[in-house]
């Protein structure tokens, strides 16, 4: 015991417990600061909604307390981690530098680069590249769509064009007064005679020489306000089939084109304004086109119908823009696997096709094609897919030019939004008797995280599963509003999770990824079931059963195109420096602080690294202020030291030895709760067998002997709110960290296992039995041999409370267990057993004798979830409870024991609820059957009453008024077994 006298005795400067106080005040206003900040984000995001309007001054307030609070964490982040990580702040400095460039809300970029690629650009680049390319690169980098390789040609380089002596007095002479053709055409003769400037034609060579040899170019137009506000639509030129070396001529015709005739024309009917007339340029790689054309994501002639309108010719697709031949025409079903619905083909006499030399042709089709169509279903269901996924994100109707490329692969050329003015869109009556035909199947329940409008089949996250490998197009159901659930995200079409916060990082994920989402309903992992088809409004929180299509289609189609505002770009562009987050993975040695890109970055690597910090003390020196050392008697052999640093022991308690009674330390109360539960802490001997015995006796002390603890170093520091506990139990060694915050994304609980007396086979066997319990209670969890680290983060206070009663017990039950796991089977079994709440670890058929006293219950429904959720409630509650999801196996299993009740879901694969309950009938048992279901109708509810169904649930249902119905249950299941 030599440390706890140095740990009492130790003469010191300061009491490190005051600073260890001090670190403990500064982590909790860390996670303010932390919440503060991801509110505001999440409030900036619900502005590009398009139902708010701001202005510049919106922008720079929101910038300067950004700005502050971010600062404000890092110093707190400071105090917790003593400055070790200075990097922190120069990350910040690189990122706030960032956001204050993104926050004047320029039209016109002449300053920046000259040429940037299109992986590197989105929609908030509009002010360089031009809408049209900023939306290209935003399907291709966002979306994750198919685009053509390329770059653009910035405003700027467009600037260092116009800087000549001569275009500059020439378009002096254009803008002074009404621009004319007469004016302009000597402008345009000087613009292409003019040198590409050193600097310009340096950035073009690199750029070009990026991409393959012998590569041709589409060389397209993308003036500032293309495809924004105004169309322009074939008001600018593109120059098709250009040779690397042709480039720059091509480029200037483009250039010129922005005082070309149409041009003129276009602005002077729309009244724009020359002064913010600027051209940036896309080089993309040209196409060998099979067949191009044009989609509309609906159909501008008929928008009440859920189809797509396609326009589709042979080779490439100037024919369907410029209208020059007959093209063919399509209806494709917006639903998948969008079937095509019409089919219309013309007879396609030429089309056009690039020449060897350069430039295009238009030549013959073959005769045996004319009138074939020039697109199959395959395609048409690739494009239409693609399309929904553009305008998903873009959240209003879509007009894509896209091309099918000789591999069979579908690109997008362009999309841009479709302005459609109908009055067949549902009027509101129309659309409540719409919404009156489903049912809600949860209303008003939970926080909106992101607006939307969203419709799909449900996915269930289990908590054993990798979010990454979640189907696409699914409305995502998961428990724990987790970060780690934001590789789904991407692919997803709506959010819906038990708990969680609209301020929490996932939120922020799903605005970043423009999904509907509504967090912390409680129940959605109950009341929604796998594949079942659902309308999420998260306009009105209200989720039905069933795809309204009047609710989807009024809402794409009222939708207004409201990012082609300067201050909207700007907000956009400061948000891409804050909300995204891609630091996501702690374990990835990316994780440091020189790969922050954003604020949210910044808010995780603080986050993650002060938790981790604040529960490594081990190079903590204690002082010896006997007011703040306890010894807790706990009534097992657990010598366990308290360093109280404020508010952990009550005042009241004046003993150097107190009892669990004087604990006001929430955590450490909540963890020995279930430490402490009768049968945990099993003090007889260790059953071990030869291997286990050979194992431990080369180990490098002593085997602790049955009944007895070596103890090396326990110890708990403690506040209200926060406990740091090392538990050292004979050759293995835990540590649980945990904070208890107001707030779900303030609370935590890091728990960290390693050892063991075995050799490293029985340990890694624990391991991996202690990794599956965590996980199936809500834990991230990371496994390395024999060593585990768990995390629970983003949970409700509450479930925290409740988790660490789990670990209590977890901690007790795992103590001599590797000696026991002699086989996987007796690992998997102890799993089970643990989580139906036996905590002995005896492999005698006694075993479950013991738990007859107990309300027996088995639990079945083919979704796992239902069991899992109802399983955890009940056994809360003190009932025995085993789940299945198979029918058939459940069935065995009441031939081998007899349950007091039976839960049973109606509709299944197998034999069904109602098969379930004849069968306990011919049986003659005492087991009642209760039997729930989403799709009550009166034949079913009268052949389960006939046969003797104790009651016939709906769902969703109150799992407390489900407890109370099995209670009863229970009760005349004894009264009938007597």
């Amino acid at each position: 015991m030599s440390w706890l006298r140095n740990l009492i005795f130790r003469r010191t400067g300061p009491s490190a417990t005051e600073t260890l106080r001090e670190r403990i005040e500064a982590f909790r206003r860390l996670l303010e600061a932390n919440n503060r900040v991801l509110e505001r984000i999440g409030d900036a995001r619900e502005k590009l909604g398009g139902e708010y309007l701001f202005d510049r001054q919106y922008l720079c307030s929101f910038d300067e307390v950004m700005a502050d609070t971010m600062s404000e964490l890092i110093e707190e982040f400071d105090v917790v981690t003593g400055g070790r990580h200075p990097e922190l702040r120069k990350a910040f400095d690189r990122v706030r530098e960032a956001v204050a460039d993104s926050r004047s809300p320029r039209k016109v970029a002449f300053d920046g680069p000259l040429c940037l690629d299109l992986g590197q650009l989105g929609i908030e680049q509009a002010h360089s590249v031009g809408e049209k390319m900023a939306r290209l690169a935003e399907v291709k980098n966002v979306v994750g769509v198919r685009v053509p390789e390329g770059f653009v040609l910035t405003t700027s380089a467009f600037a260092q064009v116009m800087a000549s002596v001569e275009n500059r007095a020439l378009l002096e002479v254009l803008t002074r007064g009404e621009p004319t053709e007469q004016l302009a055409a000597p402008l345009r003769a000087s613009i292409l005679r003019t040198e590409l400037p050193p600097a310009l034609a340096s950035a073009l060579k690199r750029a070009v020489s990026s991409l393959p040899r012998g590569q041709r170019f589409a060389v397209r137009s993308s003036g500032l306000g293309e495809d924004g506000e105004a169309s322009f639509a074939g008001v600018h030129e593109t120059v098709l089939n250009v040779a690397r070396d042709e480039i720059p001529r091509a480029y200037l015709r483009v250039v010129a084109s922005l005082y070309g005739p149409r041009a003129l024309a276009y602005r002077a009917a729309r009244g724009e304004s020359w002064e913010s007339a600027a051209m940036a340029v896309g080089c993309v790689r040209m196409l060998r086109s099979k067949a191009s054309g044009v989609l509309h994501t609906v159909d501008p002639a008929d928008p009440s119908r859920s189809e797509m309108s396609v326009s589709a010719t042979y080779g490439l697709g100037m024919a369907v823009v410029q209208g020059t031949v007959p093209v063919d025409r399509y209806r494709v079903s917006r639903d998948p696997p969008h079937a095509v619905v019409a089919a219309h083909p013309a007879a396609k006499s030429h089309m056009y096709q690039s020449v060897g030399s350069g430039g295009v042709e238009l030549v013959a089709v073959p005769a045996e094609a004319v009138e074939v169509r020039c697109l199959g279903d395959e395609p048409l269901a690739k494009l239409a897919s693609a399309a929904l996924l553009i305008e998903r994100h873009m959240k209003c109707p879509q007009e894509i030019e896209w091309a099918l490329e000789e591999d069979g692969e579908v690109t997008i050329l362009q999309a841009r939004p479709l302005r459609i003015l109908s009055e067949s869109v549902a009027r509101p009556q129309d659309l409540q008797r719409a919404l009156a035909d489903h049912r809600a199947v949860l209303r008003g329940q939970g926080a909106v995280a992101c607006r939307g409008i969203a419709a799909g089949r449900v996915h269930v996250i289990r908590s054993d599963e990798d979010p990454s490998l979640a189907p696409r197009d699914r409305v995502l159901v998961a428990r724990l509003a987790s970060p780690t659930l934001g590789g789904a995200l991407s692919t997803a079409r709506a959010l819906i999770t038990d708990m969680g916060a609209a301020a929490g990082h996932l939120a922020t994920l799903a605005r970043e990824y423009r999904i509907p989402a509504i967090v912390d309903t409680g129940c959605a992992t109950m009341a929604l079931r796998e594949g079942m088809e659902v309308t999420v409004d998260a306009e009105e929180n209200i989720i039905y059963e069933g795809v309204i299509e009047e609710l989807l289609r009024f809402s794409l189609l009222r939708s207004e195109v409201y990012d082609d505002t300067p201050e909207f770009r700007a907000l956009r562009g400061m948000l891409d420096h804050m909300a995204p987050l891609t630091l996501r993975d702690p374990a990835s040695p990316d994780f440091v602080p020189e790969r922050c890109a954003t604020y949210h970055d910044i808010l995780r690597y603080a986050h993650e690294t002060a938790v981790m910090e604040l529960s490594d003390l081990d190079g903590l020196s204690l002082g010896s202020r006997a007011s703040e050392l306890r010894r807790l008697a706990l009534g097992i052999p657990l010598d366990l030291v308290l360093v109280d640093i404020g508010g952990g022991v009550s005042s009241e308690a004046t003993r150097r030895t107190i009892a669990p009674e004087a604990l006001t330390c929430v955590p450490l109360e909540r963890l020995l709760q279930g430490l402490l539960a009768p049968g945990v802490w099993a003090t007889g001997p260790a059953d071990m067998d030869l291997n286990g015995f050979m194992a431990s006796a080369t180990r490098s002390a002593a085997l602790t002997l049955p009944g007895a603890v070596t103890v090396e170093r326990n110890l708990a520091i403690v506040s209200r709110t926060y406990m740091n506990l090392s538990l050292r139990l004979g050759y293995h060694f835990n540590v649980i960290d945990c904070y208890l915050g107001d707030r779900a994304e303030e609370s935590y609980v890091l728990f960290r296992f390693v050892g063991g007396v075995t050799e490293m086979t029985r340990r890694s066997r624990r391991a991996r039995l202690l990794a599956e319990i965590l996980r199936r209670c809500d834990f991230q969890v990371d496994r390395s041999g024999d060593l585990v680290l768990a995390r629970l983060t983003g949970a409700p206070r509450l479930v925290v409370e409740q988790r660490l009663c789990m670990l209590g017990r977890l901690v007790g039950f795992a103590r001599q267990l590797d000696i026991r796991l002699r086989d996987e089977t007796t690992t998997q079994r102890l799993v089970e057993a643990f989580l139906a709440g036996k905590c002995e670890t005896e492999t005698n058929p006694g075993a479950e004798a013991a738990m007859s006293e107990l309300t027996q219950v088995m639990v079945l429904d083919d979704e796992a979830t239902v069991g899992d959720r109802l399983k955890e409630y009940f056994e809360k509650k003190g009932m025995a409870v085993e789940t299945f999801v198979d029918s058939e196996a459940a069935i065995g299993r009441l031939a081998t024991k007899q349950f007091d009740v039976v839960v049973t879901d109606l509709r299944m694969k197998g034999p069904t609820g109602l098969d379930v309950l004849v069968h306990v009938r011919k049986r003659n048992l005492p087991t009642q059957v209760i039997i729930i279901t989403a799709f009550a109708d009166f034949e079913a509810a009268r052949g389960a009453e006939m046969v003797g169904v104790y009651e016939f649930v709906t769902k969703p249902f109150k799992m407390s008024d489900m407890y109370d119905l099995v209670k009863k249950a229970a009760g005349k299941a004894r009264r009938q077994r007597g």
